[in-house]
Protein backbone atom coordinates (compact mmCIF):
# COMPACT_ATOMS: atom_id res chain seq x y z
CA UNK A 1 0.00 0.00 0.00
CA UNK A 2 2.74 2.37 0.75
CA UNK A 3 4.77 1.54 -1.87
CA UNK A 4 1.80 2.68 -4.60
CA UNK A 5 0.98 6.02 -2.48
CA UNK A 6 4.66 6.71 -2.97
CA UNK A 7 4.82 5.74 -6.42
CA UNK A 8 1.31 7.75 -7.38
CA UNK A 9 3.24 10.99 -5.42
CA UNK A 10 6.25 10.69 -7.36
CA UNK A 11 4.01 10.85 -10.35
CA UNK A 12 2.46 13.95 -9.25
CA UNK A 13 5.38 15.60 -8.80
CA UNK A 14 6.19 14.82 -12.21
CA UNK A 15 2.95 16.55 -13.42
CA UNK A 16 3.59 19.50 -11.97
CA UNK A 17 7.03 20.25 -12.52
CA UNK A 18 5.66 19.08 -16.33
CA UNK A 19 3.02 22.21 -16.07
CA UNK A 20 6.36 24.56 -15.23
CA UNK A 21 7.37 24.19 -19.32
CA UNK A 22 3.99 24.47 -20.63
CA UNK A 23 1.30 27.02 -21.97
CA UNK A 24 -2.12 28.26 -19.72
CA UNK A 25 -3.98 26.43 -22.14
CA UNK A 26 -1.90 23.19 -21.91
CA UNK A 27 -1.56 23.56 -18.37
CA UNK A 28 -5.68 23.69 -17.97
CA UNK A 29 -5.94 20.57 -20.36
CA UNK A 30 -3.21 18.77 -18.58
CA UNK A 31 -4.77 19.72 -15.09
CA UNK A 32 -8.16 18.20 -15.89
CA UNK A 33 -6.57 14.80 -17.37
CA UNK A 34 -4.97 14.59 -13.73
CA UNK A 35 -8.03 15.08 -12.10
CA UNK A 36 -10.01 12.77 -14.57
CA UNK A 37 -7.34 10.04 -13.69
CA UNK A 38 -7.28 10.79 -10.36
CA UNK A 39 -10.93 10.69 -9.81
CA UNK A 40 -10.98 7.15 -11.92
CA UNK A 41 -8.19 5.98 -9.55
CA UNK A 42 -10.88 6.81 -6.68
CA UNK A 43 -13.86 4.95 -7.75
CA UNK A 44 -11.85 2.06 -8.68
CA UNK A 45 -10.29 1.55 -5.28
CA UNK A 46 -13.05 2.29 -3.15
CA UNK A 47 -15.78 0.29 -5.33
CA UNK A 48 -13.70 -2.16 -7.37
CA UNK A 49 -14.88 -2.08 -10.55
CA UNK A 50 -12.98 -2.99 -12.41
CA UNK A 51 -10.41 -6.35 -12.25
CA UNK A 52 -7.94 -5.83 -14.74
CA UNK A 53 -7.00 -2.31 -13.18
CA UNK A 54 -6.90 -3.70 -9.64
CA UNK A 55 -4.58 -7.00 -11.12
CA UNK A 56 -2.65 -3.99 -12.86
CA UNK A 57 -1.85 -1.87 -9.65
CA UNK A 58 -0.81 -5.64 -7.94
CA UNK A 59 2.11 -4.93 -10.66
CA UNK A 60 3.92 -2.33 -8.55
CA UNK A 61 3.22 -4.41 -4.68
CA UNK A 62 6.08 -6.19 -3.68
CA UNK A 63 4.76 -10.12 -3.88
CA UNK A 64 5.11 -11.82 -0.41
CA UNK A 65 6.57 -15.03 -0.08
CA UNK A 66 4.77 -18.17 -0.24
CA UNK A 67 5.47 -20.02 3.38
CA UNK A 68 6.02 -23.37 2.20
CA UNK A 69 3.95 -26.39 4.54
CA UNK A 70 3.92 -30.14 4.79
CA UNK A 71 -0.37 -29.39 3.25
CA UNK A 72 0.63 -27.54 0.41
CA UNK A 73 3.24 -30.31 -0.72
CA UNK A 74 0.31 -32.78 -0.68
CA UNK A 75 -2.08 -31.12 -2.20
CA UNK A 76 0.56 -30.88 -4.91
CA UNK A 77 0.95 -34.23 -5.25
CA UNK A 78 -2.42 -36.33 -4.52
CA UNK A 79 -3.78 -33.62 -7.87
CA UNK A 80 -1.72 -36.04 -9.77
CA UNK A 81 -4.31 -39.13 -7.84
CA UNK A 82 -2.12 -42.42 -8.52
CA UNK A 83 0.65 -41.87 -10.55
CA UNK A 84 1.28 -44.70 -13.53
CA UNK A 85 5.03 -44.51 -14.77
CA UNK A 86 5.34 -48.48 -16.50
CA UNK A 87 3.70 -50.40 -18.44
CA UNK A 88 4.53 -53.92 -19.34
CA UNK A 89 3.48 -55.20 -22.96
CA UNK A 90 3.93 -58.66 -23.99
CA UNK A 91 2.30 -61.65 -25.97
CA UNK A 92 2.60 -65.39 -25.12
CA UNK A 93 0.79 -68.42 -26.52
CA UNK A 94 -1.02 -70.87 -24.27
CA UNK A 95 -2.62 -74.06 -24.54
CA UNK A 96 -5.09 -75.84 -22.40
CA UNK A 97 -6.64 -79.53 -22.45
CA UNK A 98 -8.62 -81.85 -20.85
CA UNK A 99 -7.75 -84.87 -19.47
CA UNK A 100 -8.29 -88.06 -21.89
CA UNK A 101 -11.26 -89.44 -21.53
CA UNK A 102 -9.88 -93.05 -22.48
CA UNK A 103 -6.67 -93.38 -20.81
CA UNK A 104 -4.92 -96.09 -22.88
CA UNK A 105 -5.20 -93.41 -25.75
CA UNK A 106 -3.56 -90.34 -24.89
CA UNK A 107 -3.29 -88.16 -28.00
CA UNK A 108 -7.39 -88.28 -27.73
CA UNK A 109 -8.00 -85.09 -25.93
CA UNK A 110 -9.29 -81.59 -26.46
CA UNK A 111 -7.45 -78.46 -26.30
CA UNK A 112 -7.31 -74.77 -27.28
CA UNK A 113 -4.20 -72.54 -28.22
CA UNK A 114 -4.97 -68.67 -27.61
CA UNK A 115 -2.30 -66.28 -28.10
CA UNK A 116 -2.80 -63.53 -25.15
CA UNK A 117 -2.04 -60.13 -25.22
CA UNK A 118 -1.64 -57.60 -22.59
CA UNK A 119 -0.35 -54.51 -21.28
CA UNK A 120 0.16 -54.74 -17.32
CA UNK A 121 1.04 -51.10 -15.59
CA UNK A 122 2.66 -50.28 -12.32
CA UNK A 123 2.40 -47.10 -10.30
CA UNK A 124 2.28 -45.24 -7.20
CA UNK A 125 -0.92 -44.62 -4.54
CA UNK A 126 -0.11 -40.95 -4.22
CA UNK A 127 -3.14 -40.80 -1.96
CA UNK A 128 -1.26 -42.78 0.80
CA UNK A 129 1.24 -39.45 1.03
CA UNK A 130 0.15 -37.72 4.43
CA UNK A 131 1.93 -35.24 6.61
CA UNK A 132 3.61 -37.29 8.75
CA UNK A 133 5.15 -38.56 5.30
CA UNK A 134 6.57 -35.16 4.41
CA UNK A 135 8.93 -32.97 6.06
CA UNK A 136 9.86 -29.09 5.05
CA UNK A 137 12.74 -27.57 6.24
CA UNK A 138 14.50 -24.40 5.62
CA UNK A 139 16.92 -25.85 3.12
CA UNK A 140 14.96 -29.46 2.19
CA UNK A 141 11.88 -31.35 1.01
CA UNK A 142 11.89 -35.42 2.36
CA UNK A 143 8.72 -37.28 1.22
CA UNK A 144 8.24 -41.12 2.23
CA UNK A 145 6.73 -42.54 -0.49
CA UNK A 146 4.74 -46.28 -0.48
CA UNK A 147 5.60 -48.77 -2.69
CA UNK A 148 4.80 -49.29 -6.03
CA UNK A 149 2.08 -51.76 -7.00
CA UNK A 150 0.16 -53.20 -10.14
CA UNK A 151 -2.41 -50.75 -10.92
CA UNK A 152 -4.45 -52.58 -14.19
CA UNK A 153 -3.91 -55.49 -16.64
CA UNK A 154 -5.70 -55.16 -19.82
CA UNK A 155 -5.82 -58.43 -21.24
CA UNK A 156 -6.95 -59.96 -24.97
CA UNK A 157 -6.93 -62.96 -25.79
CA UNK A 158 -7.40 -64.88 -29.66
CA UNK A 159 -7.83 -68.40 -30.28
CA UNK A 160 -5.26 -69.70 -32.52
CA UNK A 161 -6.28 -73.39 -32.93
CA UNK A 162 -8.29 -75.93 -31.33
CA UNK A 163 -8.54 -79.41 -31.51
CA UNK A 164 -11.88 -81.61 -30.95
CA UNK A 165 -11.67 -84.96 -28.43
CA UNK A 166 -14.17 -87.97 -29.14
CA UNK A 167 -16.92 -85.46 -29.35
CA UNK A 168 -16.91 -82.81 -32.11
CA UNK A 169 -16.71 -79.38 -30.60
CA UNK A 170 -14.54 -78.06 -27.62
CA UNK A 171 -15.24 -77.79 -24.18
CA UNK A 172 -16.15 -74.19 -23.79
CA UNK A 173 -14.66 -74.37 -20.32
CA UNK A 174 -11.11 -74.33 -21.63
CA UNK A 175 -11.35 -71.11 -23.17
CA UNK A 176 -11.46 -68.75 -19.48
CA UNK A 177 -8.87 -71.49 -18.20
CA UNK A 178 -6.41 -70.46 -21.03
CA UNK A 179 -7.12 -67.06 -20.54
CA UNK A 180 -6.77 -67.10 -16.77
CA UNK A 181 -3.24 -69.00 -16.99
CA UNK A 182 -2.21 -66.42 -19.47
CA UNK A 183 -3.05 -63.65 -16.82
CA UNK A 184 -0.73 -65.53 -14.63
CA UNK A 185 1.73 -65.84 -17.13
CA UNK A 186 1.67 -62.53 -18.65
CA UNK A 187 2.01 -60.94 -14.60
CA UNK A 188 4.46 -63.07 -13.65
CA UNK A 189 6.74 -62.03 -16.85
CA UNK A 190 6.06 -58.29 -15.65
CA UNK A 191 7.23 -59.22 -12.18
CA UNK A 192 10.29 -60.59 -13.20
CA UNK A 193 11.05 -58.38 -15.50
CA UNK A 194 11.19 -55.49 -12.11
CA UNK A 195 8.28 -53.87 -13.39
CA UNK A 196 7.80 -52.38 -9.51
CA UNK A 197 11.65 -51.19 -9.20
CA UNK A 198 11.03 -49.59 -12.78
CA UNK A 199 7.63 -47.53 -11.69
CA UNK A 200 9.21 -46.99 -8.21
CA UNK A 201 12.36 -45.26 -10.05
CA UNK A 202 10.03 -43.30 -12.60
CA UNK A 203 7.73 -41.97 -9.26
CA UNK A 204 11.26 -41.06 -7.66
CA UNK A 205 12.15 -38.86 -10.69
CA UNK A 206 8.67 -37.35 -11.11
CA UNK A 207 7.86 -36.22 -7.33
CA UNK A 208 11.39 -34.99 -7.21
CA UNK A 209 10.85 -32.57 -10.34
CA UNK A 210 7.57 -31.01 -8.80
CA UNK A 211 8.54 -30.63 -5.60
CA UNK A 212 12.06 -28.67 -6.98
CA UNK A 213 9.66 -26.29 -9.00
CA UNK A 214 7.63 -25.64 -5.63
CA UNK A 215 10.61 -26.40 -3.12
CA UNK A 216 11.68 -22.06 -3.41
CA UNK A 217 14.89 -23.46 -4.02
CA UNK A 218 15.21 -26.39 -1.81
CA UNK A 219 16.79 -29.27 -2.38
CA UNK A 220 14.43 -32.66 -2.17
CA UNK A 221 14.77 -36.31 -0.74
CA UNK A 222 12.95 -38.76 -1.80
CA UNK A 223 12.44 -42.01 0.14
CA UNK A 224 11.39 -45.38 -1.08
CA UNK A 225 9.57 -47.29 1.57
CA UNK A 226 9.00 -51.24 1.53
CA UNK A 227 5.72 -52.83 1.06
CA UNK A 228 4.53 -53.85 4.92
CA UNK A 229 4.41 -57.20 6.09
CA UNK A 230 1.14 -58.84 4.52
CA UNK A 231 1.04 -55.94 1.73
CA UNK A 232 0.03 -57.39 -1.81
CA UNK A 233 1.84 -55.16 -4.65
CA UNK A 234 0.40 -57.74 -7.58
CA UNK A 235 3.47 -59.50 -7.98
CA UNK A 236 4.15 -62.43 -5.36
Amino acid sequence: MNFVIKFFARLLQFFLALLNFLSAPLQRLLGQFVLLVALAFVIFWFFDLSLPFNRWLKLFSPSQPTILTSDIVISQIQSMSTLVTTSFDERISVEVRNEPVIFFMPSIYESVTLEVTGKILAGIDLQRIHNEDVIVNDDEIVIYIPPAHIVSQDIRTMLVRSTDGLVQGVDPALYPQGEARGRTLLLDAACRSGILSRAELDAQLALTDLLLKVGNGRKVQVIQQSPEPGEFTGCR
